[in-house]
């Protein structure tokens, strides 16, 4: 489900995103610009404009990424949830089934 390094070529950023922004029903601020968000498949391109504009992703954001487990347990934390038992670490999240057990242990 996650692994170290780089180079799978997963693109899980705009899957999660996608999802805290469902979660959140798009609350907050809308109208970010990302140079690169024709790259994004048509439904998450108003999620990762909305997560530019609340600051869930540092840096710059790139509709292609990788996301690690840090990232993703981060993005959680700024919306005001935890992630139950996760632990942050730098792995990557390299299937689906990685992201959704994740998403799944999202908690008030």
């Amino acid at each position: 489900m996650v692994r170290n390094g780089q180079g799978s070529g997963s693109k899980n950023l705009p899957d999660a995103v996608t999802f805290l922004y469902r979660l959140k029903g798009g609350e907050g601020k809308d109208g970010i610009i990302i140079a690169k968000i024709s790259e994004a498949n048509g439904y998450a391109q108003k999620p990762l404009t909305w997560a530019a504009g609340l600051g869930l992703c540092e840096g710059s954001v790139e509709p292609k990424a990788e996301i690690t487990v840090g990232q993703l347990v981060s993005m959680i934390d700024k919306l005001g949830y935890t992630a139950e038992g996760v632990v942050s670490t730098d792995n990557t999240i390299t299937r689906i089934d990685g992201l959704k057990l994740i998403l799944d242990s999202v908690i008030d």
